[in-house]
């Protein structure tokens, strides 16, 4: 049998990403952290509840909630049921090595499962990226390079990598939709597997479910022979969650869903989602706004389908749906991870962008490559920053929390994708404190401590300097605030 030429460049594209992703140091756990357990818990116990975990969860969790006597977690499950085999060979390993996973669960997050976990999904969903590419009759050296850089320019790898958010497993649906809806019109039967999807979709990231709105009018108006079907098919796929959510609810969803509440400054919080120095998309991936250019390309031409007006569609409205919303700033993130959902109908509108690309006259087509080539390079540097360094995360945290100070997002002299210098200027720091310029290292490390005001390293750093000064108060002052036995001061 004749092997496939796109097989080699896929697998490349799973490899790299994989070794990539989970090689890069950040480690991170925070509305991920119950999808393991919750899983866990689906496969030893049959059900969704957390009462094991009891002793792990600490009081006011918000990612926990209690109904009925029981602790449930308060996240959507999609993500759990997708990490079902994950987490059954997770548990069939730790128990050869005489270990329960459980109790690990309980003791700590698996950050190392999660980040292998999420690894796996995102490559996978960047491997449909590259067969999408392939179908839109994409070159394969440019579908490959294109795949690459939403591999590493955009949050797959600074944020969705780094845990098992629910956009890991969310990102492979959607290419998994975007991939069926362009082979439909030589495979229209399958457009009604689309509706498990959203269905799926709906109960692992809810935000998302305008997309799954609009492309059921488009399934409507393209293929009405499947759409009964495609409705039957939706239908089979909800009902068993809902049942499941009835009883252990009494509802038809999970409490999560009445979390929705709206922002007063909507107009903001869109501009914020594209061009603010924190959560712009068109700042962390600006290579990503020539997808503008794809979209002209099509208009002009006269090539506008109605598979275009949904993707358009669908991107407008889910963009409209997180403006709208009280948290439309992303929580604690590295940039923009909510936009970043829409990154397969990004890709799309990419993958036409080279069309337009090669009907370009020289001189522009010189430029516009060239500034395509800056954009994506400035992509990577940016989210290689927010998979490598844990300052850029601490962003969140200092020196105000962004979730009480939401004027953060549009702060340009505290970019967070700037914060890694702090590492460097830490360890300029300790270089002079060690040679015996105590004076100069205090001056580096009370700047930034500014930033990190309950650094342990920088504290007890600088109280290392005081005490070798002769500064024993400032010293002291420091050791405490770090929460270490004070050393006796000369």
């Amino acid at each position: 049998m004749r092997r496939s030429p796109d097989l080699l460049p896929s697998l490349l594209i799973f490899v790299i990403t994989v070794a990539v992703y989970v090689l890069s140091p950040v480690r991170i756990s925070y509305d991920s952290a119950y999808a393991l357990p919750l899983a866990l818990s689906i496969l030893r116990d049959g059900d969704m509840r957390l009462d094991e975990y009891a002793a792990r969860i600490e009081p006011g969790d918000y990612r926990i909630f209690e109904a009925n006597g029981h602790l449930y977690s308060g996240q959507t499950f999609g993500s759990s049921l997708a990490a079902l085999p994950f987490v059954a060979a997770a548990d069939l390993f730790y128990r050869v090595q005489s270990i329960d996973l459980e109790a690990h669960l309980i003791s700590a997050p698996a950050l190392e499962l999660e980040r292998l976990i999420s690894s796996i999904f995102l490559a996978s969903a960047l491997v449909i990226f590259f067969r999408a590419a392939r179908v839109l009759k994409l070159a394969r050296t440019t579908a490959l390079l294109l795949v690459l850089m939403i591999a590493f320019g955009t949050a797959v790898w600074s944020v969705f990598s780094r845990s098992f958010w629910t956009h890991s497993p969310a990102m492979l649906v959607l290419s998994v939709i975007l991939l069926i809806l362009l082979r439909a019109p030589e495979k229209p039967a399958r457009v009604a597997w689309l509706a498990p999807l959203f269905v799926y979709l709906y109960f692992t990231r809810p935000n998302l479910i305008l997309i799954g709105a609009v492309i059921a009018v488009y399934v409507w108006l393209e293929y009405r022979a499947y759409f009964v079907r495609f409705m039957v098919f939706g239908v089979i796929a909800a009902l068993p969650v809902f049942a499941l959510n009835w009883v252990e609810f009494g509802r038809l969803t999970s409490p999560y869903y009445s979390q929705f509440a709206f922002t007063d400054q909507p107009v903001q919080a869109a501009f914020a989602q594209f061009i603010s120095p924190n959560r712009g998309l068109f700042v962390y991936s600006p290579f990503l706004a020539f997808f503008i250019v794809g979209v002209i390309h099509k208009l002009r031409r006269k090539q506008f389908t109605h598979l275009d007006a949904a993707i358009l569609i669908a991107m407008l409205g889910t963009t409209a749906v997180y403006s709208v919303w009280q948290a439309w700033h992303s929580g604690h993130s590295y940039g923009n991870r909510f936009m970043a959902d829409l990154l397969p109908f990004f890709f799309y509108w990419l993958v036409y962008f080279y069309a337009a690309l090669k009907r370009m006259r020289a001189p522009v087509q010189t430029l516009v490559s060239l500034a395509f080539v800056i954009s994506a390079g400035i992509g990577v540097a940016i989210n290689g920053i927010g998979a490598a360094y844990w300052e850029g995360w601490k962003w969140n945290n200092y020196p105000v929390d962004v979730n009480q100070a939401l004027e953060r997002v549009w702060d340009w002299d505290d970019p967070a994708f700037l914060r890694f210098r702090l590492f460097y200027e830490h360890e300029d720091a300790r270089r002079l404190s060690a040679v015996g310029d105590y004076q100069t290292a205090i001056t580096i490390w009370t700047r930034t401590l500014v930033y990190e005001p309950l650094n342990t390293d920088m504290l007890i750093g600088r109280g290392e300097a005081y005490r070798a000064v002769g500064e024993c108060q400032a010293a002291a002052a420091d050791f405490e605030l770090a929460r270490v036995d004070a050393p006796s001061c000369p």
